[in-house]
């Protein structure tokens, strides 16, 4: 700013600069609820564009056109993806593995540990189980363990007949606190389940827009392959989309590698919201990126089933760091979208289907 003070011009350098920059820049390292800097990234947002939730050339069908997709453009299929599953309010989310180790991966899948979380997020209500499958995808009902409140637990056992036991449900308190901390501030652990560590729930279409804009503001962040038709098992068709997340450089002077999924973070402070405390957990090293495989239904535009794997982390200049710790998670995720809670599944009855578990319908996705 030029104020005239006795004939002489007197600029006021800080002013103009100030209003020089974006309101991006400015947040930046304010202690905002939007500043990106309190979580190790120093790239400020940019301004926010609107994301449609339907792609232009592409008429949703229960048989894709090839034709049609060919044409899409990735990055702009894989936004609105992401935008309808971020506005989901009822998220249904069975976490399989992970597979820590290429050998673990190709050994045990589709089996391991399961996880089957699904939340009204309106209401904050949840239904949480965890049991596991086998390494042929057949379920393994041999024990299921269900949250029936806060505070406690129902175990469900099959018949033991060298001791005389009969199948059946058995009720305890919640000693591990798995219950209790869900969906609770600052219990990532706890959390962590409730979603795959990419995309959010129970936002509104404006809070996505901001979310969706900072990661494609970020240049090199975001990569989407051409989408492909792919036949599963089942018989259905699915929209198969390869998305990649690369570390990049987070412009901290402090920090010798690159950020990764810390700029997921970033992109979801935007909204205003916390991720402690909202909560959305990324679910890897902040340094790590990700390559994901998903299988998305072709009518929905929501994911039904996608495989993720953790990449290295990478110094500042983009050559991998040997120092850091490189475990390369791979996990499978199964995804639901239903319109209320099954209340069968909070209470100790029955007989458990597997905590809701299918074996995908496609073969183990190659990430080599």
């Amino acid at each position: 700013m030029v104020v005239l003070a006795g004939g002489f011009a007197v600029v006021y350098h800080g002013v103009s600069e100030d209003r020089a920059r974006s309101a991006g820049e400015r947040d930046l390292g304010s202690g905002s609820a939007t500043d990106p800097y309190k979580y190790f990234v120093n790239v400020p947002a940019g301004d926010t564009k609107q994301y449609p939730a339907d792609v232009p050339g592409y008429m949703p069908s229960a048989t894709p056109s090839a034709e049609q997709l060919a044409t899409a453009d990735p990055r702009q299929l894989y936004w609105a993806v992401l935008k309808r599953q971020g506005m989901a309010v009822i998220t249904e989310v069975t976490k399989v593995g992970g597979y820590m180790t290429t050998q673990d991966y190709e050994a045990d899948w589709p089996g391991g540990l399961v996880s089957h979380s699904v939340i009204d997020w309106r209401s904050r209500k949840f239904i949480q189980e965890d049991t596991s499958v086998k390494a042929d995808g057949s379920p393994d009902t041999s024990t299921v363990r269900r949250c029936l409140d806060s505070n406690t637990v129902g175990t469900y056992s099959q018949a033991d007949p060298i001791v005389g036991k009969p199948a059946g449900w058995e009720t305890a308190p919640d000693s591990m606190h798995a219950c209790d901390d869900k969906l609770k501030p600052n219990q990532d652990v706890a959390n962590v389940i409730d979603g795959d560590g990419i995309a959010p729930a129970g936002l509104s279409s404006s809070d996505m827009d901001k979310f969706i804009s900072y990661l494609d503001h970020v240049p090199g962040l975001i990569h989407v392959e051409k989408p492909i038709v792919a036949t599963g098992k089942d018989g259905k068709q699915y929209i198969q989309l390869k998305v990649s997340l690369t570390p990049q450089d987070s412009k901290l002077q402090s920090n010798d590698f690159r950020m990764g999924q810390a700029f997921l973070n970033a992109a979801f402070v935007q909204t205003g919201k916390n991720p402690s405390t909202w909560p959305f957990i990324i679910s890897g090293n902040v340094g790590q990126g990700k390559r994901m495989a998903y299988y998305i239904d072709p009518q929905t535009l929501l994911p039904a089933y996608s495989v993720f794997m953790d990449t290295k982390v990478l110094n500042v200049d983009g050559t991998p760091d040997l120092q850091a710790p490189q475990p390369q998670w791979r996990q499978l995720y199964e995804y639901g979208f239903p319109q209320q809670l099954d209340s069968s599944r909070l209470q100790a009855s029955g007989t458990p289907d597997n905590a809701a578990y299918k074996a995908p319908p496609f073969d183990r996705p190659d990430f080599n």
